[in-house]
C-alpha cells in the first residue's frame, strides 16, 4: 500500500485490542452491525452492561438508540443489561451524554469498548478520550458486508469520499470542542514566563 495511504488508514481507522471492561458503547449510528458485534462482546463476557446513544435519524421511524436496542434484545442482550441515551445528535453530545448517563446509573466506566462504524474509529475515540480522560477507552469497528473499512477505503470513490470526510471532520471538529472544553481552565503560562 502507498505510504500516503497508510499512514491515512493508520489514522483514521483506528483499532485497538480490548479486554474487559465495565460497559460497552455504541455512539449513535443506525448501523445493525454495530449492535450485533455489541452483542457478540456482552455474551463473550467483554462487559456487563451495553450503552448505546443516539437521537432521531431520519432514515428511521424512532431513535438510532431504541432502534438498535431492539436489535439487541433479539439477539439476546437482556433489558437489564442495555441502556439508551436518546438525545445525542453528534459524536461529542455521543460522548458527553454517555458519560452523564453513567454517572447518573452510578455505573463503572474506568474501562470502556467502543464499537463503531471503522471510518468513525479515530474521531469517536478522540472525542470520548477528551470527555473522559481517566477512562481506558478500547475501540471495536464493526464491520458489515458493505461496510468500508481500513483495507478496501482505497479502492471505491465512496469509500476514499468517506475517509476523507472524516480526516476533513475531524479537522473542523476539534478546534471547536478543545475551545469549549477548555474555555473553564486556568491559563496556560507563554513561553518565557518566569515560573515556567
Amino acid at each position: 500500500m502507498n505510504t500516503i495511504f497508510q499512514s491515512i488508514t493508520d489514522f483514521i481507522y483506528a483499532e485497538t485490542q480490548i479486554e474487559r471492561s465495565d460497559i460497552i458503547i455504541i455512539p449513535g449510528s443506525s448501523r445493525t452491525e454495530l449492535i450485533k458485534e455489541a452483542a457478540l462482546l456482552y455474551h463473550d463476557g467483554f462487559a456487563p452492561y451495553i450503552l448505546i446513544t443516539g437521537g432521531p435519524n431520519s432514515k428511521l421511524s424512532q431513535t438510532e438508540a431504541k432502534y438498535l436496542k431492539e436489535i439487541g434484545l433479539s439477539l439476546g442482550v437482556p433489558e437489564t443489561a442495555i441502556f439508551i441515551e436518546e438525545c445525542a445528535s453528534n459524536t461529542y453530545e455521543n460522548a458527553k451524554n454517555a458519560l452523564i448517563s453513567l454517572k447518573e446509573k452510578k455505573l463503572a466506566y474506568s474501562k470502556i469498548i467502543l464499537v463503531t462504524k471503522p471510518s468513525h474509529a479515530r474521531r469517536v475515540l478522540l472525542t470520548f478520550s477528551m470527555v473522559s480522560e481517566k477512562t481506558t477507552f478500547f475501540i471495536r469497528p464493526a464491520t458489515g458486508q458493505s461496510t468500508i473499512a481500513k483495507n478496501n477505503w482505497f479502492l471505491t470513490s465512496e469509500g476514499r469520499d468517506v475517509t476523507f470526510s472524516e480526516v476533513k471532520k475531524i479537522g473542523m471538529y476539534f478546534p471547536v470542542i478543545i475551545r469549549d472544553h477548555t474555555k473553564n481552565l486556568p491559563p496556560i503560562n507563554k513561553v518565557g514566563d518566569s515560573n515556567i
